[in-house]
């Protein structure tokens, strides 16, 4: 005889499954997204008005990260989604080779998202999105910087690359579970003062990470490469440090035209794409290889 919690849950996941595959797909993506990014997100809107001067959200966001991550892993109650978490997190391990391609990708997305910053933002009118954050002194800003960009990452790469794109890929086939996934990840920016301005810059890296989650069949390089791009920009940004060129709004192409900057980011942003693609590639060769081994 099952208890009343099992019993329950049981009724509750054969109603779930009733549901199109598709829409289980979005809907759980979307839900651990949310539930991962603002455990954290919480704890730093505390640590900003409780004991600034004291970085304590870096503890509190690596326990729930790991019991979050865990949990939407397969681990712990109900036995009987284990699987299903498991398969649909999609973190699988790598190995040496594919880290090494992989890593090489997320240096080829951090020169993508440059290129695109400094030729797409030339047309696009980009709001500035106001931070204040003058509360915080440096060593708690910039860990805090570090965790929002990991923060980002995790939650962001599990719940739109992990069980919203997997879903999706197993219905639809990757082109348009990407496509969907890239567009759905934009969308979840509207928030953002700039969130519609940025729509080439998302869709365009949603794709990139995406894309790396399929040839991988894992999102830790999607992770990597997240937080990596966003890490750069957020302390760049912050600090006010580094070339004009880099990481930052550029001056309008009607005021620019084609100069020296704009060819060269042109060519970086062309060669860029190939690197990127010649990767997925050979990544996709490794993954295939190493799972008829």
């Amino acid at each position: 005889m099952l208890d009343p919690a099992t019993q329950a849950a049981r009724s509750h996941l054969r109603l779930w499954r009733r549901l199109p595959l598709a829409l289980r797909a979005i809907l759980s993506g979307l839900f651990v997204f949310q539930a991962i990014q603002f455990g954290w997100t919480a704890s730093f809107m505390a640590n900003t008005r409780f004991l600034p001067a004291v970085p304590w959200n870096v503890a509190v966001g690596l326990v729930y990260w790991c019991v979050a991550f865990r949990y939407f892993n397969g681990r712990w109650w109900p036995a009987s989604t284990a699987e299903a978490r498991r398969t649909a997190m999609r973190a699988r391990r790598l190995s040496p080779r594919e880290w090494r391609l992989s890593l090489l990708y997320c240096l080829a997305c951090l020169v993508f998202i440059a290129s695109i910053i400094n030729v797409v933002y030339r047309f696009i009118e980009v709001p500035s999105e106001p931070m204040d954050l003058s509360m915080l002194p440096w060593w708690t800003l910039y860990p805090s910087l570090i965790m929002l960009s990991i923060n980002a990452g995790i939650s962001e790469e599990a719940g739109f690359r992990g069980y919203m794109q997997g879903g999706l890929e197993r219905r639809y086939g990757p082109a348009v579970a990407i496509a969907t996934t890239s567009i759905l990840f934009w969308l979840a920016h509207l928030n953002h003062a700039n969130g519609m301005a940025r729509w080439a810059l998302l869709i365009a890296y949603g794709a990139a990470v995406g894309a790396v989650a399929w040839a991988a069949d894992s999102i830790w390089p999607a992770i990597v490469s997240h937080a990596l791009v966003d890490a750069v920009s957020f302390v760049t940004v912050a600090g006010d440090f580094g070339p004009d060129w880099f990481m930052k709004k550029p001056a309008p192409f009607a005021k620019t035209g084609v100069d020296g900057p704009f060819v060269v980011f042109s060519l970086l942003l062309a060669l860029s794409v190939l690197t990127g693609i010649d990767l997925l590639r050979r990544l996709r060769r490794s993954r295939t290889r190493n799972r008829a081994a």
